[in-house]
């Protein structure tokens, strides 16, 4: 099965090496600088079923939306991609309980590429055998590529 990993990170250099990691596992990889480019329609909530991705892994601190805004916004929308990750400096507890509430797995800034891919095999062996994703060529589409 080939997984596919959604990277929000507005940090050229991190939103790299993230993209790297997974594409070294095998993962087919959609990177973004932030969540308000994410091609999901605005106002629409997701097809029951049909994934985007197998895992999305945010920053925490952008522009325009925090990775916590942006995941509210997935949940309000009935997403149901199971593997959620937020990646952040900030070692606040409310920050960590709003990543627990919305089933989140949280990683603290700095983190080992190690670390990524131990998260990415997890999320790998936590993913439905049976679970359909967009075709590459509709996410394409939406990003005008």
């Amino acid at each position: 099965m080939d997984y596919r990993t959604i990277i929000i990170e507005d940090d050229e250099t991190i939103r790299d090496l993230l993209k790297l990691a997974a594409e070294l596992q095998g993962h087919e990889v959609f990177t973004f600088p932030n969540p308000t480019v994410f091609p999901c329609p605005p106002g629409k909530t997701c097809p029951p079923g049909i994934l985007c991705s197998d895992i999305i892994i945010s920053d925490q601190l952008m522009p325009g939306m925090t990775g916590l805004e942006f995941f509210a916004q997935l949940k309000k929308k009935k997403c149901s991609i199971r593997n959620k990750a937020l990646i952040t400096a900030l070692d606040k507890k409310e920050v960590k309980g709003r990543a627990d509430e919305l089933g989140l797995e949280f990683i603290p800034k700095p983190f080992k590429v190690n670390d990524i891919i131990s998260l990415l095999l997890k999320y790998e062996a936590n993913s439905p055998k049976d679970r359909q994703l967009i075709p590459r060529e509709e996410i394409q589409n939406r990003l005008g590529i």
